[in-house]
């Protein structure tokens, strides 16, 4: 079941992993600055996708069954969702995204250890509505 804050006056960003941690952690860190809805599930949120368009989506490779990645492509096939703007998390830089990862506006943030992942989550999404 989808989570969300209730502060109508923020931008509206959905945030979808396979991990309540993290996305526990990233609401905290969006809390002030955004309202947001957290999915575990990609039909959930394709659901929410189908009649609301957030200012962003912050997605995890960590999304079952088939990973993030796939679903950003599912995403992107959505006329209206072509150009939203997506933050896409992940723990390591696997090779097959060095190479095969190119869709437009996609932000990639990984784990490093001075930073909080859901902090950098954060930053770039203060970047994206600049």
């Amino acid at each position: 079941m989808p989570q969300s804050n209730n502060h109508e006056a923020k931008s509206l960003i959905f945030v979808v992993g396979g991990s309540p941690t993290q996305r526990g952690e990233i609401a905290q860190n969006l809390k002030s600055f955004y309202m947001f809805k957290l999915f575990d599930d990609r039909s959930q949120i394709l659901d929410a996708l189908s009649s609301t368009t957030p200012t962003a989506l912050v997605v995890d490779e960590a999304l079952p069954p088939k990973g993030g990645a796939s679903f950003i492509a599912e995403v992107r096939n959505i006329e209206k969702s072509k150009i939203l703007p997506i933050v896409f998390t992940a723990t390591a830089m696997p090779a097959k995204f060095r190479t095969t990862f190119s869709f437009p506006k996609v932000s990639i943030v990984f784990s490093i250890a001075d930073f909080t992942l859901s902090s950098l989550v954060t930053s770039v999404l203060q970047k994206i509505a600049e």
